[in-house]
């Protein structure tokens, strides 16, 4: 979806995925852990970032059970992190972030991934976490203009009560 066009042609089946949900959590933290704690009978399948997968089953502490399966939707979006420096500091803690081998391989421990593939497929073949070698079928998210105005075609229709 990458216009407004393509938002309004799609709002109907859009909106009521949204309308139809009620009110969920602010982050994927919340029914990440309901999924450790809880377990699959519980919540089936939950949408959460690979980072979360990565860091929990990095712990070995058995909450990772062996049925617990990282699945990939195809296509899939990468989340893009974006560090926006406000002053000379800012700017080199940016630098740092991407260069600094010690940083980049605390980020790796939290199960993102970086410039150094090689380290973090490491890592997780250390902790015998099983991904997929490539990820192809990759697209860009909509922009930030398309996003708003979907929230506000989807509000608008969750105001007229679906």
């Amino acid at each position: 979806m990458q216009s407004l066009s393509d938002a309004q042609a799609n709002l109907p089946f859009l909106s009521g995925l949204f309308l139809r949900q009620g009110l969920l959590p602010s982050s994927t933290q919340e029914p990440f852990e309901d999924y450790l704690v809880k377990g699959v009978g519980h919540s089936p399948v939950v949408i959460i970032y690979e980072a979360q997968f990565i860091a929990q089953a990095a712990l070995q502490n058995g909450t990772i059970l062996p049925d617990m399966v990282l699945m990939y939707p195809s296509p899939t979006i990468f989340t893009e992190h974006v560090l926006i420096p406000f002053s000379d500091a800012g700017r080199q803690l940016g630098e740092l972030l991407e260069t600094d081998p010690e940083l980049q391989k605390l980020a790796i421990e939290y199960g993102l991934r970086n410039g150094n593939l090689a380290e973090f497929r490491q890592f997780t073949a250390d902790h015998n976490i099983i991904l997929p070698e490539t990820i192809v079928n990759v697209i860009e998210p909509p922009s930030y203009e398309v996003l708003e105005g979907l929230i506000q075609l989807i509000e608008q229709k969750y105001q007229q009560g679906g």
